[in-house]
């Protein structure tokens, strides 16, 4: 097999390192332009003449001396380290004008997103009036459409995948249209029920047919599957004009995201969409109920912008079998912590004797983990045991780290 031609670089040591410096690598074999023999011009495969703009002498004389040697020109590459490095200069600075350019359209962009939230924010809260004390108080507070546990307002249900949602929604709306109390929670009084799906219909008639109060319900529960915005005015105006001679008490989005929002990490589609809601809920004095999803990490929250919590009147979050609410205008959030079992399609809520029991049963476990290996961390162990806790890896981490500040 013939072998590949050999390359010889020639150069000044000075030059040698501007132009590794350039290159990132190490060059190929090299010699001294000063010092280099005629032998090795004569052998190389290919010769590589690297001078800056200083060394013209040098360079010229090489290459006269390959032409005496009688080396094709084709086999000889000249190299302008100066000009190498006036590409690279200028390079940069034409990346440093990019890079402040895009920094300058950034701020921009976000000077005016700021400002549009600011102005979807004050749709969202209303007309600003000048109020004494006095007259705050006298102000009425939204309709409680289940005492305790929903205001004619905005509220929230969040959770992850298969922890139940869909099941607890469903078990509301059947007890708010036939206004049956639920778990010792009074309905005000029996009101229509809208429930708007953006995905999981598929399933509607095993989870509802099957349920005690849908006989007495189900000629007031009322299904919208047409695709609509919140984020469209007119769109909301058609739902309040379709729905209006109903006046329902409750009105459900599920899940929240599919009613016309780009993009659910950020506060600009939620400003609309809590709008609308409120918008709604104002209508027909209705509680609004957006269900959704968590962020990635385990944050008992909607997920996207804090204008979730900060907007709505109250807030639960259902995951690992219990069901507890964050945030209430209504009643103490601190009191309102139910636990249970998804055991489709019904929800069984757990009596206290089942709970303690479960959790001396999982303390038993933890205090066996332990012992077995005491320097297993937190991420490993929960990864071992969250399955036999029956919670997800993140929740059985936080138990794990709970239990271990508790052997301190």
């Amino acid at each position: 097999m013939t072998e590949l031609p050999t390359t010889l670089l020639v150069s000044t040591p000075a030059v040698l390192e501007r132009l590794r410096a350039l290159n990132g690598t190490a060059p190929p074999p090299w010699a001294d332009i000063a010092t280099v023999t005629d032998a090795e011009l004569a052998a190389a495969g290919q010769v590589r003449i690297a001078t800056d703009m200083y060394q013209a002498g040098l360079k010229n004389s090489t290459l006269e001396r390959l032409r005496m040697l009688g080396r094709d020109h084709t086999d000889v590459q000249l190299i302008d380290v100066s000009a190498k490095e006036e590409k690279v200069v200028t390079a940069k600075e034409s990346q440093d004008k990019a890079n402040a350019t895009a920094l300058l359209l950034k701020r921009a962009r976000d000077y005016a997103d700021r400002t549009v939230e600011a102005e979807q924010l004050a749709e969202v809260i209303g007309t600003r009036v000048r109020m004494s004390g006095r007259e705050f108080a006298a102000q009425p507070k939204p309709k409680v459409v289940m005492e305790g546990i929903l205001a004619a307002e905005v509220n929230l249900l969040v959770g992850p995948e298969a922890s139940g949602k869909s099941l607890w929604q469903r078990d509301i709306a059947l007890h708010v249209a036939t206004g049956t109390p639920w778990r010792g929670h009074e309905v005000t009084q029996p009101r229509e029920v809208v429930l708007c799906f953006s995905e999981g219909t598929h399933d509607f008639e095993e989870r509802y047919t099957t349920h005690p109060l849908w006989e007495a319900a189900q000629d007031h529960i009322w299904i919208v599957e047409d695709p609509f915005s919140l984020t469209i005015p007119s769109d909301v105006d058609w739902f309040l004009g379709e729905y209006g001679d109903l006046r329902p008490g409750l009105v459900g989005f599920d899940v929240v995201t599919g009613f016309g929002m780009d993009d659910d990490n950020g506060s600009k589609d939620v400003l609309p969409v809590l709008g609308a809601m409120k918008r709604i809920s104002k209508a027909w004095e209705a509680a609004t109920w957006a269900v959704g999803h968590p962020p990635h990490g385990g944050a008992e929250r909607m997920r996207g912008s804090s204008a979730w919590r900060q907007l709505a009147y109250t807030d639960w979050f259902m995951a690992d079998g219990k069901l507890s609410c964050k945030k209430s205008k209504i009643a103490r959030a601190s009191s309102l912590s139910f636990p249970h079992v998804a055991e489709y399609p019904t929800l069984r809520w757990r009596a206290l004797g089942e709970v303690m029991a479960d959790a001396a049963a999982q303390a038993a476990l933890l205090a066996a983990s332990f012992a077995a290996d005491p320097t297993l961390s937190d991420h490993k162990r929960a990864a071992l045991l969250c399955a036999d806790l029956g919670v997800e890896k993140e929740t059985a981490r936080k138990r794990i780290a709970a239990y271990r500040k508790g052997l301190s």
